[in-house]
């Protein structure tokens, strides 16, 4: 019965997505969770295509009981039962994506309040993340980036208790650290984090670190003004991956001037893929044949776009003949006479100088927050060896 619970009667991705923020609200507790779905299997759908919100109840059952042990003996046995079905599971492994990061930490979350160590469920967990994490780059970019590394605070007490003698947890939590402070560098003065990948505008702690930061997929310009992503995507295949490629994202003081695309939520980027994932939705440089697949085959290409920063204004170079693309506001000056073009997009002033053969208008989608988008102006820019100075 409960193997059947769990191929046809586990519980959807909205009603899980209910139970885990009354969980969090205490207006559900882990017993009643645990001794009435989990026990049955209703909590751990074997095949689901999306199972973050069931992976996210058992890290918060585990956190909570960790935080109150004198709940766990009244429910121990049906803990373990919860334990086993949440075992089942099927988990995107081998992909190794944020959604089998969620059901390995789930797991060894629940390996830990039961005292019961899984070698495998560890060790796997582990390298997940030390894939993901690379360099410190999430190569999911910066939404799910910061999923993870929320969802590994919430139990890190718990699983620093546990798992404090293995040989792998200070290497974990290490990598752990390079995450986040990732997160931090790609943020703006007011800690709004780079939108990277599927993403919308969040915020974490602000850096105070200032310098050049090079990472595989990306290097950060970084001083007391200015934030630069400067990407140059070479990260393997990924599940929540945006062709970034040379895209420069530009942040100025608390603003973001110039944010990568981001998605909403998958019901809008399935309801409108083409939207989301069309190549001049990004502002890199446009290849000569702009096609909407070929982006996956390019973003192994070394193409740097150099960068100069200095206090007050920001200057991008590209050489070559070329489309360039920026946000605008919709007016901007074509000086024909001396080969430069000049418009603004909101706190940011924009002069593009260089042999400018064409200057056109086209739009791009931008996600800005959950569920919420607006529609961007665009201008690309024709020409050779072309300089953008951002103030």
């Amino acid at each position: 019965m409960i193997l059947l619970n769990q191929l046809l009667k586990s519980i959807g991705a909205a009603e899980a997505s209910n139970h885990f923020h009354f969980l969090t609200k205490k207006e559900e507790t882990c017993a009643y969770l645990v001794s009435n779905l989990g026990i049955n299997g209703k909590l751990c759908p074997i095949f689901h295509w999306n199972a973050i919100w069931h992976h996210r109840i058992a890290v918060e059952i585990s956190a909570q009981l960790f935080e109150d042990s004198d709940k766990i003996a009244p429910i121990r046995e049906s803990l373990k039962v919860y334990r086993e079905n949440y075992n089942r599971m099927y988990s995107t492994m081998p992909l190794r994506s944020n959604k089998s990061f969620s059901y390995y930490l789930g797991a060894i979350a629940l390996d830990a309040i039961n005292e019961e160590y899984n070698e495998k469920n560890f060790k796997t967990f582990y390298r997940i993340t030390k894939h993901l994490v690379g360099d410190g780059a999430f190569i999911e970019g910066s939404h799910y980036s910061l999923f993870c590394s929320q969802s590994f605070d919430r139990i890190r007490s718990l699983l620093q208790s546990f798992y404090k003698e293995n040989i792998l947890w200070k290497d974990l939590c290490e990598v752990m650290e390079k995450l986040e402070d990732w997160q931090r560098i790609i943020s703006n003065n007011e800690g709004v984090i780079a939108s990277i990948g599927d993403s919308w505008y969040e915020k974490v702690e602000p850096s105070d670190k200032t310098g050049m930061f090079s990472y595989k997929d990306m290097t950060v310009h970084k001083n007391k003004r200015w934030t630069i992503v400067r990407n140059h995507r070479k990260s393997p295949w990924a599940l929540h991956e945006h062709p970034h490629l040379t895209e420069v994202l530009v942040a100025k003081d608390d603003e973001w001037i110039v944010q990568g695309s981001g998605m909403p939520s998958y019901k809008h980027i399935m309801s409108n893929p083409i939207r989301w994932r069309r190549p001049r939705n990004h502002f890199y440089i446009e290849p000569s044949f702009d096609f909407i697949w070929l982006w996956r085959l390019c973003k192994s290409t070394n193409k740097v776009r150099m960068i100069t920063l200095n206090e007050d204004d920001v200057s991008v170079y590209d050489d070559g003949f070329l489309t360039i693309r920026w946000p605008f506001e919709g007016n901007y000056e074509w000086k024909t006479n001396s080969n430069e073009v000049t418009f603004k997009y909101k706190n940011g002033s924009f002069k593009v100088r260089g042999n400018i053969d064409n200057v056109k208008k086209g739009f791009s989608w931008q996600s800005t927050s959950y569920r919420k988008f607006k529609k961007v102006d665009v201008i690309r820019i024709e020409g050779r060896d072309l300089t953008t100075i951002i103030k």
